[in-house]
């Protein structure tokens, strides 16, 4: 076997790899799906590999030049502590090359080369391997929840099984305007995401343009506070879960003017009551972000839960056993830092980064 980093050109290799390994059904071997996340990004640092016709995928290939083993990844504009760029979410990690280890050698050359390295999801075997990396795992990153029909996901849940406490039922009235697009966004709201995240994901008009507004499948909903569209905006979508059908509302993103924004905090729950949604809530790795959003809903008067007994999949627990995303993060080789010296809980992701927003109902695409 042989290293190799995959070309754009030869993209089509990886996406038949994918399909023969999960099924030509399998979300994540879509065509278009896949073009858009691994081809499409406008990440600064990768700028260069892009242009040189490089897609960011490594591998290893046999004799043939048959790809035998693949590690797909998507590069993202970090902001460190640091000051390093060069994120990378770790997404696709797959040896079929009958040669154990392989994979692994993969992840540890992305690491090597790398400032922040991360994932969302893994399972008990990749999360081994992590740990022989050095990486941190993270069972459950935080999660918001603000119940708007209490009843009916008593309901909902009850009959998959489950009989959580549930918090109170929140309320709106912080009235919401709808944007055309992320471009529509204020950039002195982006200005004050920056200045909020020294350690996290970076947020700026391509990226949020790339995202958001072209997704090959999922509609996003650019919501602002009505009269004042500066004071704060955020995005969101609706998702039907599985299997009863009921719609929840997912904030993605929470870009408010000042730190704590009671009128933001209402204005994106008016909006998910105006859906019909059972319930809201707002996932992220960052314990400052968390805070900032769960202050602001207090602030407004809106109740709500942190990291509640809900599966965030709202399924019966015994499919997906946790309330939240799990993550696994390491600081790379580029970093100059101990492990020690990174205060991994302040890390900003969310379920608008890597690939954990995804589609559950054919009535959810575009």
């Amino acid at each position: 076997m042989r290293f190799c980093q995959v070309g754009a050109a030869e993209f089509d290799k990886v996406s038949a790899f994918i399909k023969d390994q999960y099924g030509a059904a399998h979300y994540g071997a879509d065509h278009a799906y896949m073009s858009w996340l691994y081809l499409d990004s406008p990440c600064r640092w990768f700028a260069d590999r892009r242009r040189a016709g490089q897609a960011p995928v490594n591998a290893f290939v046999d004799q043939t030049g048959t790809l035998v083993a693949i590690h797909a990844y998507v590069p993202f504009d970090a902001n460190t502590p640091w000051g390093g760029p060069r994120g990378v979410w770790d997404l696709e990690w797959i040896n079929r090359s009958g040669v154990r280890g392989t994979g692994r050698e993969l992840a540890k050359r992305l690491l090597a080369e790398s400032d922040v390295y991360a994932g969302f999801g893994c399972n008990d075997l990749s999360a081994n391997s992590f740990a022989k990396m050095g990486m941190t795992l993270v069972p459950e990153i935080g999660r918001a929840l603000v119940v708007l029909q209490p009843d009916r996901l008593r309901a909902a849940l009850a009959a998959l099984g489950e009989c959580p406490d549930l918090p109170a039922t929140g309320r709106g009235g912080g009235g919401h305007v709808l944007l055309d697009d992320t471009a529509a966004i204020d950039g002195a709201l982006l200005d004050a995401y920056a200045e909020a995240t020294p350690f996290g994901v970076a947020r700026d008009p391509a990226w949020l343009a790339w995202r958001y507004d072209r997704h090959p499948y999922l509609r996003y909903a650019v919501v602002a506070v009505a009269g004042d569209p500066a004071k704060g905006v955020a995005i969101l979508r609706l998702e039907t879960v599985i299997p009863d059908g009921f719609v929840i509302a997912r904030m993605l993103e929470f870009f408010p003017r000042d730190p704590i924004c009671p009128a933001l905090a209402a204005c994106v729950v008016d909006w998910a009551v105006a859906q019909g949604a059972v319930f809201l809530d707002y996932f992220t790795s960052s314990a400052d972000h968390a805070r900032r959003f769960q202050t602001s809903l207090d602030a407004a008067g809106v109740s709500h839960a942190r990291n509640p007994r809900v599966p965030f999949m709202t399924q019966p627990l015994a499919y997906g056993t946790t309330n939240s995303i799990n993550m696994v993060i390491g600081a790379g080789g580029l970093c100059p830092l101990a492990p020690a010296d990174v205060d991994f809980g302040n890390f900003h992701a969310g379920k608008g980064d890597a690939n954990q927003d995804v589609v559950r109902r054919k009535s959810e695409t575009c």
